[in-house]
């Protein structure tokens, strides 16, 4: 895993952010204004039988609900990064209909790079972005154990 390399003001104003997360009374909002940027928010419908297949591929870093560390019993949903250069492919694999309700079973977060690995505040902020009781609850969780 490739380590952050941050100067030391970057990393004051890191410090800064945390503990204002932390101490905000609803953490999950500021999750989502100041990670609003990481990745494009694509909500789809796909097939319930594909789903295993595409939390299976090599291509989507599972993330939000579907990640092991968000502690949501969610297989009814597909949730991940996926890079920007792989979206189209992705679609017609598994055949993917854009939900424009934004209630679908699919959550692809779609960056320029896939990120290597889901740390616990991107965790945080992919839940906190369903505005759901039980995620915001889970996102404000995950900044505690931070701390």
């Amino acid at each position: 895993m490739r380590k952050l390399q941050l100067s030391p003001t970057e990393w004051s104003r890191a410090r800064k952010r945390l503990a204002d997360i932390r101490n905000a009374p609803h953490p999950e909002d500021l999750l989502r204004a100041w990670l609003q940027r990481r990745a494009e928010r694509r909500v789809f419908r796909a097939s319930p039988r594909d789903l295993a297949d595409i939390r299976a591929d090599p291509r989507l870093l599972l993330s939000g609900l579907s990640h092991p560390d968000s502690a949501m019993a969610a297989p009814d949903v597909a949730e991940g990064y996926l890079a920007k250069s792989e979206l189209d492919a992705f679609i017609d694999r598994y055949l993917l209909v854009e939900a424009p309700d934004r209630r679908g079973n699919v959550v692809l977060h779609v960056a320029e790079r896939r990120p290597e690995s889901v740390w616990p505040l991107l965790l945080a902020a992919d839940l906190a972005e369903h505005q759901q009781p039980r995620e915001s609850g889970r996102a404000r969780e995950l900044v505690a154990e931070l701390g």
